[in-house]
């Protein structure tokens, strides 16, 4: 088995072609794709091929699905569809909903911190008051 490789041409027409070839898979050694992908610039579409692609598992879906969202953030069109037909059926599934976005806004408390601070607050009032109302002071 040929180990995984990517090969990345530059067109001069602005398209991209990147092979995806070798043994992908969790137990042998997987390309640095991040900095390959870092490498391709601004083209007009990337398009990928895998006639190289001699066995693969969900590393080279993770590789094709970083590309997709590298290819939203340039504004890039991707064509999959020389890709062996399970993948391309993998690769519509793991695009097919935009990532989710991360929010700024503070996150609301577990059930149960929400209870134990909301019975803390009412304990302390009702010490309070009651302190208050037989002229002792709590500190």
């Amino acid at each position: 088995m040929n180990p995984a490789s990517i090969t990345v041409v530059n067109r001069e027409d602005g398209r991209c072609t990147i092979a995806l070839s070798g043994c992908w898979s969790l137990y042998g050694t997987v390309p640095d794709y991040h900095s390959e992908f870092a490498r391709l610039g601004q083209p007009s579409q990337i398009v990928l091929t895998a006639d190289g692609l001699q066995q693969w598992d969900s590393t080279v879906l993770a590789a094709i699905t970083y590309l997709y969202r590298f290819s939203e953030k340039s504004g890039c069109s991707v064509d999959s569809s020389a890709l062996p037909p399970g993948l391309v059926r993998l690769v519509n599934l793991a695009t097919a909903v935009a990532p989710k976005a991360t929010s700024s806004a503070p996150r609301r408390p577990y059930f149960l911190n929400g209870l134990v601070g909301m019975l803390t607050n009412t304990t302390v009032e009702s010490t309070r008051s009651l302190s208050l109302s037989e002229k002792y002071v709590l500190l």
